[in-house]
Formats: C-alpha cells, sequence, structure tokens
C-alpha cells in the first residue's frame, strides 16, 4: 500500500511539473517574441502603427473575430483537410481581410498597412500564404 502511495505521489508530482513547464514556456514564448499575439495585441499594434480612430480600432477587432471564428468553424468542418485545400482556404482568408481592411481604413492607412505586410514576409513568417 505505501509503495503504491509513493507511485501515485511520484506521478502527480510529475504532472504537476510538467504542467508548469509547459505554461512557463508559452510565457517565455511570448515575451520571446514567438506564439500568435492576440486579437487585442494586433489591434492594439494597428492602433499605433497605423494611427487608427477608436471607431476604426473597433471595426478591426470586429473584423478579426469574425475572421477567428471562421477559421476555426472552416477546421472543424474539414478535419481532413489537404494541405492544398488549406492553402486555398487562407488565401480566400488572406482576400476577406484585405477586403475588410480596405473598408475600414483610409488609403493611407491601408497603404502604409500593405508596406508593412510586405516588410514583415521579408522578416519572418507573416503575409499572405504562398501558392
Amino acid at each position: 500500500m505505501r509503495k503504491r502511495t509513493v507511485v501515485v505521489f511520484v506521478v502527480m508530482l510529475l504532472s504537476a511539473g510538467m504542467a508548469f513547464a509547459a505554461q512557463q514556456q508559452g510565457k517565455m514564448g511570448k515575451m520571446m517574441g514567438k506564439g500568435k499575439p492576440t486579437i487585442d495585441e494586433q489591434v492594439a499594434r494597428m492602433k499605433s502603427n497605423l494611427n487608427l480612430n477608436d471607431h476604426q480600432a473597433t471595426q478591426v477587432k470586429e473584423l478579426l473575430e469574425k475572421q477567428q471564428q471562421e477559421r476555426q468553424t472552416w477546421r472543424t468542418s474539414n478535419p481532413n483537410a489537404t494541405q492544398e485545400e488549406l492553402k486555398a482556404h487562407r488565401r480566400q482568408m488572406w482576400q476577406q481581410m484585405n477586403a475588410g481592411l480596405k473598408k475600414i481604413l483610409t488609403p493611407e492607412q491601408y497603404k502604409k498597412h500593405q508596406e508593412m505586410m510586405r516588410r514583415g514576409m521579408k522578416h519572418g513568417p507573416k503575409g499572405p500564404p504562398q501558392g
């Protein structure tokens, strides 16, 4: 009985340690610039970089939330999607996002956003899906 108690205790201790390590890894990834930014972080960055007014920021947030919901719905509906289907879906979502932003932003803001996205493609895995 005592041996079993020790084994259960060790398993619980290891599980707790692994959970803590995973949590810390996620925090470190965020601090190191890894991981996907939240919608609020994306809106704050766009508000700052593009000088969005409050109304525009609200509209951008709604657009991002709608896109996120559509992505999740698509993934749920297409659990066995091929790489080609995934690329096509990403391309479609990218086009919808650009069309939505074009309606929200001024021409100057939209141009600056496009320039920022092009720079991002050169420096990392950001930007429109390729293919």
